[in-house]
């Protein structure tokens, strides 16, 4: 089918669009990069709890997930099916952001109780606000192209919220007065612009994520019946193997990075920097992914990425110790590698969707 028979989305409601990357993107990257570390040192909480509740929280994520998939898709509103679960669950999601990274003075057992309760809870909001704004992509273009494009807007905003994250989170929580009142205020604040950008998010899908509701015939929910469709999708299932591998390693790195200046190299003064050169060539390779997809296709250019980039990683495994410069290099090869699958697998994802249908 010809590209003009599609429907397109408007280039400023895409541009309002991607703020749902910038907004998703700061928890993430905040949570994986340095909510361990804050527990540990800060809030005082052994290892080992944390690494319990990362994991009890994963095994709820794999039932939510999908069902808030399921939830989203048979949601029919005024206001669209997806863009309410959006609007009212982003400031949820704010407030939990903020109340991860406070650390109140309690007891070692309460302590537990707190980091439990507050962190499966942000989960949860995370799930019901993400899902659907990751479902508004098909809904907001027919055209295969064009959704490569408005994933790279997303995984555009992603790069700003790696910038705030990445490079700025020490130095702002050291001018915001260190500590846990340093954390907390940049928890705040994240959880601020996280709530405005999924607001800005639902504003630009506005025009695309319509219901008939002139239509009465109510539809019924079966997670069994769409479980069983899932399975039957073969593209969907292998892009999420390879997507929640891509995922975990990612956020296996991202937690382990504190640590690793501190304890290994006894440098956390670099870890702005080392993220400030992944940063920079991430960014370099958001323009040239359409070309890419263009020439190679996406599952090749898929392979090829999440292949290579393991590269710079085992660098480093081998070399721990690396000096400045190799660390450098190797970090900026895999911010530009990793980003390959990382932004590709949103793209494919509505395919895939589209192939199930």
């Amino acid at each position: 089918m010809n590209n003009n028979q599609y429907q397109r989305a408007k280039f400023l409601d895409v541009f309002k669009y991607s703020f749902g990357g910038l907004g998703s993107n700061l928890a993430y990257i905040l949570v994986m990069s340095y909510l361990s570390f804050f527990y540990t040192d800060i809030f005082g909480i052994s290892t080992f709890v944390v690494s319990v509740l990362m994991l009890v929280s994963r095994f709820i994520d794999a039932f939510t997930d999908p069902l808030m998939g399921i939830l989203g898709n048979h949601t029919r509103t005024k206001m669209g099916r997806f863009r309410p679960w959006i609007i009212w669950g982003a400031p949820l999601l704010g407030l939990l952001i903020f109340l991860l990274f406070t650390a109140p003075n309690l007891s070692p057992t309460l302590k537990i109780v707190y980091a439990y309760v507050v962190y499966i809870a942000y989960s949860l909001a995370s799930t019901v606000v993400n899902i659907p704004y990751h479902s508004l992509t098909p809904v907001l273009s027919q055209d295969p192209q064009q959704r490569t494009v408005i994933v790279s807007w997303k995984q555009g905003m992603g790069v700003v919220s790696q910038f705030i994250v990445a490079i700025l989170a020490l130095p702002l929580v050291e001018a915001f007065g260190g500590g846990k009142q340093g954390w907390a205020i940049y928890g705040a604040f994240i959880g601020v612009l996280t709530t405005l950008s999924f607001w800005m998010c639902a504003w630009g899908a506005k025009p695309y994520d319509v219901c008939d509701m002139t239509d009465t015939k109510k539809e019924r929910v079966s997670f069994l019946k769409d479980l069983k469709l899932l399975f039957k999708n073969k593209p969907m299932l292998m892009l999420m193997i390879a997507f929640g591998t891509d995922v975990l390693a990612n956020a296996t790195c991202s937690s382990a990075n504190m640590y690793y200046f501190k304890y290994v190299l006894g440098r956390e003064d670099l870890v702005p920097t080392v993220g400030g050169i992944s940063l920079v060539t991430g960014v370099l390779l958001i323009p040239l992914l359409p070309l890419m997809t263009r020439l190679l296709g996406k599952k090749k250019l898929y392979w090829l990425g999440s292949a290579f980039s393991i590269l710079p990683l085992a660098v480093l495994w081998i070399r721990p110790a690396a000096s400045t410069a190799l660390l450098m290099a190797a970090m900026g090869v895999f911010g530009f590698l990793s980003k390959i699958p990382s932004t590709l697998g949103w793209a494919m994802l509505p395919e895939c969707s589209d192939f199930g249908e």
